[in-house]
């Protein structure tokens, strides 16, 4: 008869995230699973002699948090790559961290730079390719904007991507000079071609190398999934990509649950194999298509109803013509898929709104829970009807810290930057919404995450959109029970609960109950996958 590995965690304060958000002192798993809940003498009774004890000590331990909203391919293939980031002060110092790696390049090798915010820089502007030219004509140059909807290149890389001035690509723009020559700056799918040509597709052994410090970072942060959405970008192919994150679970090397969004040709080749959202293994699992239809506000690419703040002659187009969306919506709904759709503006939430509304008409679907991604401008109006329409939003709510400031001055204005993200809205409609950091566009920062949607402060100090906060336990339920409803895994992970799954989390501080401003100085100690500690441990308590 073979025997269950047990494992106790007592002594600890467990906030099981049910639906009554009740507070345990212990927890007891088999192997991978949660067996039961309660006060520590009980749990150590039902375990047995034989069991592992482990002695929390008095911290809170939360069930594992799920990021609706990440590129874990990208950001892992990209951590030794140039960062470019806020840190470096200026364009002349982005210009000398891109200078230093073309020293170290052979001859055909790319240089490329990413998170670059021209926003955030003293010049408020991105490099030109003149400049770009002065640090190479000979290595293709790569500088992608923050938001991944935008880069700068050099002559090098317009070559062999074969762009002109006279280059015309569907959902993209390849931004010209007076004189009508291109100035370097790629947007939307220009950008995403170019990447696409430039970056050189890793091979199996790079790419595992790449997830196994991506995913590690993703556990420092307390993470036990995550949705990996737009797979077939970068260069990376969607076929090698799955195959490796299954070979890596079976070898009990996959760290982390993902779940799988997929872009248009990529997901053609998942479609014909009769594949449908849910299928998959207990790490592993598939959601839907990826759909954009917009792009990014700090890069004036987001579809917008009314012009921006500093652009009173702009509002930026929808990137799908004559009625694709309705037609790719009506498809994949009627196909049972979930759809993960990119929306930052209002104009493109709208489109979509509009474009389930006339699929479910046709096609009633009980429970599709398309995703909203980022949703970012939606109105109350909008929520409304997402909810109706079975559609849930995924808020990409550090933006208020991060962006907010410049939002509210410059791209959106006081308005419309005071209700971004407005997971209160959300609350107040009974709508289930998650949150996330579209890393690498933001680091996995579960908990500046939480602390945002609780605060609403900017990085200036101010308070932006004060009826949009709302509880610290609805802020951590987007990031655990809520989280798990937008991967159909409700059953199974997001609460500490008997029958599902053991991942948890280990926090230095009960975040339900301390002081809201004090939140983002909570540290994660320790994450746990299946039972298995795959990050941090317990420290000593101070006397």
């Amino acid at each position: 008869m073979k025997m269950l590995k047990k494992t106790a965690f007592i002594n600890g304060k467990i906030r099981t995230m049910d639906a009554a958000c009740s507070i345990q002192e212990a927890v007891l798993i088999e192997q991978d699973r949660i067996v039961a809940v309660g006060t520590t003498l009980e749990i150590l009774e039902l375990a047995g002699d034989s069991a592992t004890v482990i002695d929390l000590r008095g911290y809170a331990l939360f069930p594992g948090f799920i990021d609706t909203h990440s590129h874990l391919s990208m950001f892992s293939l990209w951590s030794d790559q140039v960062y470019c980031g806020a840190e470096v002060g200026s364009v002349a110092g982005a210009l000398e961290r891109l200078r230093e790696r073309a020293a170290q390049c052979k001859p055909g090798d790319l240089v490329l730079g990413w998170g670059y915010d021209d926003s955030i820089l003293a010049e408020n502007r991105g490099p030109s390719i003149q400049e770009l030219d002065a640090i190479s004509t000979e290595l293709p140059i790569v500088v992608v904007h923050i938001s991944v909807h935008a880069c700068y290149v050099n002559s090098k890389a317009l070559a062999l991507c074969g762009i002109g001035p006279h280059s015309k690509i569907q959902g993209g723009e390849v931004v010209l000079d007076d004189r009508g020559n291109p100035t370097g700056h790629l947007l939307e799918m220009a950008h995403y071609e170019a990447l696409g040509k430039l970056c050189p597709p890793p091979d199996k052994e790079r790419l595992r190398h790449a997830l196994h410090s991506g995913i590690a970072a993703y556990n420092a942060y307390g993470l036990t999934g995550t949705h990996e959405a737009g797979i077939g970008l970068g260069g990376v192919d969607a076929a090698l990509y799955t195959r490796l994150l299954l070979e890596m679970e079976q070898a009990g090397e996959l760290n982390i649950r993902t779940y799988l969004s997929y872009m248009g040709e990529a997901f053609k080749k998942i479609e014909e194999t009769g594949i449908g959202t849910g299928f998959g293994t207990k790490q592993v699992r598939i959601s839907g298509p990826k759909l954009f239809n917009d792009g990014s506000i700090q890069a004036h690419t987001a579809a917008l109803l009314a012009p921006y703040h500093d652009r009173p002659d702009f509002q930026a187009g929808l990137l799908m013509k004559d009625g694709e969306l309705d037609r790719l919506v009506e498809h994949y709904h009627r196909e049972g898929y979930q759809i993960a759709y990119h929306a930052n503006g209002d104009a493109s939430i709208e489109a979509i709104i509009q474009a389930v509304e006339k699929a479910q008409k046709k096609f009633p679907r009980q429970d599709p829970r398309h995703i909203v991604v980022h949703c970012q401008l939606a109105s109350d109006k909008h929520l409304e009807r997402m909810h109706k329409a079975g559609m849930i939003p995924s808020f990409f709510g550090l933006h208020i810290w991060y962006y907010g400031d410049r939002h509210f001055e410059r791209f959106l204005g006081p308005e419309r930057a005071s209700r971004m993200d407005p997971s209160g809205s959300a609350v107040r409609l009974g709508m289930r919404h998650s949150l996330h950091a579209d890393s690498p566009v933001m680091p996995p920062w579960t908990i500046k995450s939480i602390h945002t949607a609780v605060n609403r402060t900017t990085r200036n100090g101010r308070t932006l959109g004060e009826d949009q906060r709302i509880s610290a336990e609805e802020a951590v339920r987007a990031y655990t029970s809520h989280a798990a409803y937008f991967q159909f895994r409700e059953n199974q992970v997001g609460s500490i609960e008997p029958g599902k799954l053991a991942d948890f989390v280990l926090l230095s501080d009960d975040i339900l109950t301390m002081a809201p401003q004090k939140i983002e100085d909570t540290k994660v100690l320790m994450t746990v996958l299946g039972g298995q500690t795959v990050y941090g441990e317990i420290p000593a308590r101070n006397q």
